[in-house]
């Protein structure tokens, strides 16, 4: 372990550093970040909180430049703070849309009715998935801050067979 101003930076097992994706993973708001013609865009979104495997689901509207731009790239990237940790992760995922009336009633907030008045039924809503395949993250609190202090963060990446492995910086 090194010791930087007060915080130790050590390499972890991937295990806490997948514990501490999903801690910072339960900040109620992240940004969506999509591949659109001129550069990226972020968008503030409500995810459901991630499931086991970190799979996330957020609700949009399938009219929307944001859902164009899902349906043509099939990714996302999904971005969380938790300033009270010092803590940030960044998600690169696989993303598709969820149109089925099952995926709609499942994944869909009560409050949501002021922007879906149908509530999960009304054609204006679709649910967004979002399958994980790259975790960046840095959490001052739970000391993953890898080496040197600041310039780096953890990088995780999903194998083909699904288990996730520490990346080289």
């Amino acid at each position: 372990m090194v010791r930087r101003r007060g915080i130790r930076a050590h390499r972890a097992s991937v295990d806490v550093w997948l514990d501490v994706a999903r801690a910072t993973m339960r900040a109620r708001y992240c940004l969506c970040i999509t591949d659109a013609p001129g550069g990226p865009r972020a968008r503030a979104v409500q995810p459901f909180r991630p499931d086991a495997d970190l799979v996330v689901h957020f609700g949009t509207s399938p009219h929307s430049r944001k859902a164009a731009e899902i349906r043509r790239s099939g990714r996302v990237g999904l971005s969380y703070l938790r300033e009270r940790d010092g803590a940030c992760v960044t998600v690169r995922c696989a993303a598709e849309m969820l149109e089925d009336a099952a995926a709609r009633r499942r994944w869909f907030m009560p409050f949501w009715r002021a922007f879906w008045s149908a509530g999960p039924d009304d054609p204006a809503f679709v649910v967004v998935r979002c399958v994980p395949f790259e975790i960046e993250l840095w959490d001052a609190r739970r000391r993953v801050t890898p080496p040197p202090f600041g310039l780096a963060q953890a990088r995780l990446v999903r194998d083909p067979g699904g288990e996730w492995r520490i990346a080289a910086a």
